[in-house]
């Protein structure tokens, strides 16, 4: 008799799980799946899905390229916003993918607006806006990804992800 609860304990917990990690996957941070972004058609483009009123919004900025002219990295702008709780919760990321357009590392930014405006031969554009004063700044990636990207004017610095 005691094994016979354990074996439905064990299924209740394992159908529980299952059901939190679907719901995480569904509703949470959005997949790292980018393969149907990542084509030259789609180059500036931005991609907006609305689920209820969460938002997730994908710009496909271009590619890293080798001093050889090959391909190093995809790079996608990407800001969400989902509902826990009653708060809403912004998320920004610079995407990298590798050449075989799958997802290799992330730098996450505190405000969407920290995101590059402009991306164009290997160098990010950024436009930080402060009590009404714009200040433009340029970002170069070369061959690797530095450890962290700082952002100027005040110096906002950011960890790569893997």
């Amino acid at each position: 008799m005691l094994h016979a609860i354990n074996v439905n304990l064990y299924s209740t917990y394992t159908i529980l799980i299952s059901l939190i990690v679907f719901s995480i996957k569904a509703n949470g941070q959005p997949a790292n799946n980018f393969k149907d972004l990542l084509y030259e058609k789609n180059l500036g483009k931005t991609f907006t899905t609305k689920i209820g009123k969460d938002i997730l919004q994908r710009t496909y900025l271009g590619k890293i390229q080798t001093k050889s002219g090959g391909t190093k990295y995809f790079v996608i702008k990407e800001f969400y916003r989902v509902k826990a709780a009653i708060v809403y919760h912004g998320h920004s990321r610079l995407i990298f993918c590798n050449s075989n357009k799958k997802y290799f590392a992330q730098y996450r930014v505190d405000m969407p607006d920290q995101l590059p405006y402009k991306f164009k031969q290997n160098v990010f554009h950024f436009n930080y806006k402060d009590n009404g004063i714009s200040t433009k700044s340029k970002f170069k990636i070369y061959d690797t990804l530095p450890e962290f990207i700082c952002l100027r004017p005040k110096n906002f610095c950011y960890q790569i992800e893997h």
